[in-house]
């Protein structure tokens, strides 16, 4: 899919964290669940379905934590045989994209506990901590009701890393607790993200979750203020804000024609006479299909904007449907059909599928499977080896759900069309067979009733026809009256969460202000000298060849800048230093690390990418090295000091070996930097 400056909407799909510069208008709830993790081992993240909490895990929470020294993990759990070990396996996978040199969960050839295991690993040497963020947990409950005993020893053994609870069988064969770690510092965090439907069946495993009340965040729909940034900002190219505020006013009006409720309808009405679109409330799920699809129409038509003759005459109630007939045209009738069967359940919910077993048994072709997975109706997931198939959001079901009953609808009458007709011939062969044993004189009055027979059964068989068919549609109006009403009650219900998410808020802003306590008294007039010494240390350590101790120093004038908030010249001169430093003192993965994510915020920095560059050479990794150096070689350096970054890489080059720091690549990168 591409995702660019002209298609800068994704439709249902969720936001990666590849694609965070698109993601816009969840800034306060980051934050939010950012500090909340900060300040509290476990944090739960709900909210009702489509609202977006994956998209704000990985595109949200997870450049953001990265930022501050946080390692998120996002783990989905697969649903099966191998719950633990699979979660387990996916853990490992994330953590040695980061540090390569962790280890697995065993030890003594003996597999550990995720609680062993996060208290005795340090990724990058202690210099990150891990984020545990399960997604999706609800599926614990739905899909995991045929695998009861592998939920039970996951939730067990999960429930033991998020409360640091020192396992049971831990405490019996170690009962003085002798551990090589303190068991009471939590060097690690959890997040638990589940649907808000789901939140009663967490919270009834209080007795291995106790402290899940304590941190929690809820995830609301979108205000309009929240919409439209996310629809301007990363449309900027494509849409002007006034276009942006009407999508967003042509979902509140679609939702007032469809609200069933008099006082909801009123309240509605009143807040869209006063015109104040900054606080409607706006599916996110919804306004991504809309903004995909408006900007698809707008593509067709090859317009450079979004404009409002475009607008003009869109009714969102179209579109979802459009969306689904669209991205399903090229699937045939019976396939599409038996999809829809085998996706939703019969209460009405998404369920997966093996999708090799509806290929072998139902007819259903790869060529139609891909089609619906390019096209974003449905999506892969791979468990224990076998693909599995979904629909990929919930606001599909209905529409596929409607199918369904449609199809079930009309089959019932189809039957009992059949019965009907059926009955008739075999009333008319009966009157047939009476009339050929009669003789010649009654054959002729037999004959002469036998149409009024004919007819007078049928207009029974059609009466009786006509009467089911008129009480099967009042029981689907009936039924459809029950839903909606479900619906919006379902959609009007408040909770009293939002303020405890408010008050856990304050508290970890009073933490925080105390966590600060030291560096916030000194007076700014201070400020230079205390900077000035510790400079003067680093540059000593240096000097000398001291790198251990030259480290320690420069990471002592970084946390001085940044205790005080300070980013300007200063801090980038020390953070310099600090990975030179390391460099020296043989420091690679923390260099790497921490010039990645500083790379995140300043992707120009001249420095940041000089010393990424001779960081990959010195350790190795001299593909990496090659790639940066020819990036930036033929580049002016933005800085008076050099004219190009060939000089630049040059006097790095010169100044390591002046220090007596040769490696066999050097020559190398100078031939490469003095080609043309």
């Amino acid at each position: 899919m591409i995702v660019d400056a002209q298609h800068p909407y994704i439709g249902l799909q969720s936001f990666s964290e590849q694609l965070k510069d698109f993601f816009y208008g969840r800034n306060n709830e980051i934050e939010q669940l950012a500090r909340l993790t900060e300040f509290h081992p476990t944090t739960v993240l709900f909210g009702k379905s489509g609202l977006g909490k994956t998209s704000i895990l990985h595109a949200g929470l997870s450049p953001y934590m990265r930022k501050n020294y946080f390692l998120p993990l996002i783990v989905r759990p697969k649903i099966g045989t191998r719950i633990l070990e699979d979660f387990k396996d996916s853990l490992i996978n994330l953590l040695r994209a980061t540090d390569p040199t962790l280890p697995d969960f065993e030890k003594d050839n003996q597999t550990i506990t995720l609680w062993e295991y996060f208290h005795t690993i340090q990724p990058l040497n202690g210099m990150v901590t891990p984020v545990v963020i399960v997604d999706q947990f609800e599926e614990l409950f739905t899909l995991g009701n045929l695998f009861k005993s592998e939920v039970y020893e996951f939730l067990t053994e999960f429930s033991d890393l998020a409360e640091n609870r020192i396992p049971m069988f831990i405490k019996n064969s170690n009962p003085n607790f002798n551990f090589n770690f303190d068991p009471a510092i939590r060097n690690y965090r959890v997040i638990i993200s589940i649907r808000e439907d789901y939140l009663p069946q967490f919270e009834s495993l209080s007795h291995l979750f106790p402290a899940i009340g304590n941190s929690k965040l809820r995830i609301e729909q979108m205000k309009g203020a929240q919409a439209l940034d996310a629809i301007w900002n990363p449309g900027k190219e494509i849409i002007e804000r006034a276009e942006a505020i009407k999508i967003i006013e042509l979902i509140f009006k679609n939702k007032l024609r469809h609200e069933h409720s008099e006082t909801q309808r009123a309240k509605l009405q009143l807040l869209g006479d006063e015109g104040n679109w900054q606080n409607y409330n706006v599916e996110p799920f919804l306004l991504s299909l809309i903004c995909f699809q408006i900007n698809k129409s707008r593509l067709t038509d090859l317009k450079e904007k979004i404009d409002n003759e475009l607008l003009t005459g869109i009714q969102v109630e179209k579109i979802i449907r459009n969306f689904y007939d669209q991205s399903t045209e090229g699937i045939s009738k019976t396939s599409l059909e038996l999809l829809e069967d085998k996706l939703i359940t019969t209460d009405g919910f998404r369920r997966l599928h093996p999708k090799n077993d509806l290929i072998e048994k139902t007819g259903i072709t790869e060529r139609e499977i891909d089609l619906l997975i390019n096209n974003r109706i449905i999506r892969t997931e791979l468990w224990n080896d076998i693909e599995y198939i979904e629909p990929i959001h919930d606001i599909l079901v209905p529409i596929m759900r409607s199918n369904k009953e449609e199809r079930l609808n009309q089959e019932k009458e189809r039957k009992k069309r059949e019965r009907a007709e059926h009955a008739f011939k075999i009333r008319t062969k009966k009157l047939k067979e009476k009339q050929e044993k009669q003789n010649v004189y009654k054959t002729a009055a037999q004959l002469l009733v036998l149409p009024l027979i004919i007819v007078l059964s049928a207009f029974l068989i059609t009466l009786d026809l006509y009467f089911s068919i008129k009480d099967s549609n009042r029981n689907l109006v009936e039924l459809k009256a029950l839903s909606d009403k479900k619906l919006i009650e379902a959609n009007t219900a408040k909770t009293n969460t939002e303020i405890e998410a408010d008050m856990q808020y304050n508290q970890t802003r009073l933490a925080d202000e105390l966590n600060n306590f030291f560096f916030k008294s000194v007076p700014r007039n201070n400020l230079d000298p205390i900077a000035l010494k510790i400079n003067n240390q680093v540059d000593t350590y240096l000097k000398e060849a001291n790198f251990p101790k030259a480290v320690e120093a420069a990471e002592m004038l970084t946390l001085f800048y940044e205790k005080q908030d300070i980013v300007n010249n200063e801090y980038f001169k020390a953070f310099e230093k600090l990975t030179y430093s390391r460099i020296l003192n043989g420091e690679y993965s923390k260099v790497r690390f921490s010039l990645i994510s500083l790379l995140i915020s300043y992707p120009n920095n001249e420095v940041f990418n000089r010393y990424l560059a001779i960081n990959f050479l010195v350790n190795n990794e001299l593909t990496e090295a090659i790639e940066t150096y020819n990036r930036y070689k033929n580049k002016p350096y933005p800085n008076s000091e050099f004219t190009t970054f060939v000089e630049a890489f040059k006097s790095d080059l010169d100044e390591f070996e002046r220090l007596k720091f040769k490696h066999k690549d050097f020559d190398r990168i100078r031939t490469l930097l003095d080609e043309e």
